[in-house]
Parts: C-alpha cells; structure tokens; sequence
C-alpha cells in the first residue's frame, strides 16, 4: 500500500499466510488431485515445518510411511512474499529460501531406497522429482530406477537443472523444458523443428528409453528410440504463473502411464494439465474434472452444437 519512509522498498501488511506443498511435494499434491494415490519417499527435517509438511500430505490422502526425517538437516522451506497491485493483481515481490543442498548421507539414500523398495510393490508407475537439492543423488536414482524396471513399472523423471543427465539411466522417460534441455546440449532451440534436429542428441544424452521436451506455447516434443519424433501442440493460453508447472506435468503423465495410456497419451493429457496450472497463482493441483471439461470443451468448439447418434 506505500513506500517505507526508511527505504525505498514496499511496506506489507500481513492479511494472510498459508502453508502450501512445494517440491516433491506438489507432485504429490497433483498426483492427488488428478484421483490417485501418492506413496511418498524423502526426506524432512526434524523440526516444526516437517511436521506440517507430514500433515499437508497426509490431508489430501498421500502415504508418508517412506518419509524419514534427516538429522541436522532442515526441512527445505521458500516463503514467499507476495503483495497485492490495486489490491487485485498477486505480484511475488522476494523469497526466502531455507534449505541444505548438500548431498545425502549414504545412510540416507540407502534408507530411502529401502523405502521406496518397500512401497514400490503396491505402485503403478515411479516418480522421480529432482530440484537439484542434493536429495536426489545417483545412488539413489539408480537405486530406485533399478527396482522399479525389475518389477516392469513406468519410470518418469522431471530432471534437475543440470548438464548431465546419467543419473536417470534406465528411467522410462525424461521431461526436460526448454531451458533445460538447451543447458543439456549447449545449443537454443527456439522451434519445434530445432528439437526434431537436435533430437537424436537430445535422446542420448538423457539416457533414457524416450525424452517429453515441454515447449511451453508450443507444447510438447516426444522423443523416442529409432528416430521417433512426434510434436504435441497445445492450446495457446495466458500465463499468470508458471509455478509449479513441470510438477503438474510429471504428475499427469504418471497418473496417464499408471492408467494405461501410451505416451504420446499421457503427453497430451499433460499438456492440458500443465496449460492450466500456469493459468493459475501459485502451486495450486488441477484436478481430473478440470481437465476432463477442457478437453469436452475443446472438442465442443470444433464439433459446434451437432451431434449424431454414434456422438451422443
């Protein structure tokens, strides 16, 4: 509402605080949301904000048998503030971000793997989120990546900002965005037929079976073993927020594969999923309804008000 007479920043007034999954987390929390259930494996720390976070999960039906809670290790927090422009319009204004990213013990990942051992035997499809947080170590991922091909389940990963790519070897499949692809390959790739160009590079380097490349307005890459190349395009929309959208993604396409949708299926559905999510503030889960109305939605459009017989 005015300028600090001290400084020249913004002054808040707190009206509203909220406790929100972000990370792993808000996969979890989409996972949910799209009707299925998430086991949970990670780490929080032993404090008040790894309680929160336990009870956040537990709240939207997530199992959290495979959290184990990491001495001396905080449970990774952002607070963010966020202001009000004429008192309608969210506008993030700073965040504050409390965290170790040091890799885990070896005692940790082994006791994660061990967790996620446990839970794996009940599980449709494998989820691997790496923020880059020093949870998500080689060991780990082969460890996980390991027994999940040994029981024959789908192995998605939305990789951390990094140029390489190893740790995932073996995973199914691999959803890198834009930037992050281009930071994998050291090259842009400003279209659609830049990513068909690159692609065979792109594939390699992943060391997965295949690579989704999410595109944002352009929508979607899918990348697969001998020279497989299909785009995915996507409905034009505005963005308001791109928070929490790679986590949208990973969850779709889990929930989609889980089901017994093919890729360039789960791809599409991903699409529409994570479309929504950047219509939206925040890390806010879209649901199976909200998807379901916009793709009837769409088709409404194209199809008009007409219907025969077979249709209806």
């Amino acid at each position: 509402e005015r300028i600090s007479p001290e400084a020249p920043v913004p002054v808040l007034r707190v009206v509203h605080q909220e406790d929100a999954l972000g990370g792993a987390g808000s996969v979890a929390a989409d996972i949910a949301a799209l009707g299925a259930v998430p086991h949970c494996v990670g780490i929080t720390g032993e404090d008040g904000d790894g309680e929160v976070l336990r009870g956040l999960l537990t709240k939207l039906g997530a199992q959290t048998t495979g959290l184990i809670s990491a001495n001396g290790r905080p449970t990774t927090r952002k607070t963010r503030l966020v202001g009000l422009a004429q008192h309608r319009h969210r506008q993030q204004l700073i965040r504050i971000d409390d965290e170790n990213t040091e890799p885990v013990s070896e005692a940790v990942a082994e006791a994660m793997i061990a967790s996620a051992c446990q839970l794996i035997d009940t599980c449709q499809a494998v989820c691997i989120e790496d923020y880059g947080k020093g949870v998500v170590t080689s060991k780990l991922a082969q460890g996980v990546i390991s027994a999940a091909r040994k029981r024959g389940l789908p192995i998605l990963v939305d990789p951390a900002h990094t140029h390489d790519y190893s740790r995932y070897a073996g995973a199914t499949v691999v959803t890198p965005n834009r930037t992050e692809t281009e930071k994998l390959i050291g090259r842009r790739l400003r279209s659609v037929a830049a990513v068909h160009a690159a692609a065979a590079d792109i594939l390699s380097r992943c060391h997965t079976e295949s690579v989704c490349v999410t595109l944002d307005a352009d929508g979607a890459a899918l990348i697969g073993p001998g020279g497989v190349f299909e785009h995915i395009p996507t409905k034009s929309r505005d963005v308001y927020d791109v928070t929490g959208a790679g986590d949208e993604v990973l969850a779709a396409m889990a929930v989609a594969v889980a089901a017994g949708a093919t890729l360039r299926e789960a791809t599409a559905l991903a699409n529409v999923a994570g479309g929504l999510e950047v219509e939206k503030f925040g890390c806010v889960p879209i649901s199976r309804d909200e998807v379901i109305g916009e793709i009837l939605l769409e088709h409404h459009k194209t199809l008009g008000k007409v219907r025969t017989l077979d249709q209806l």
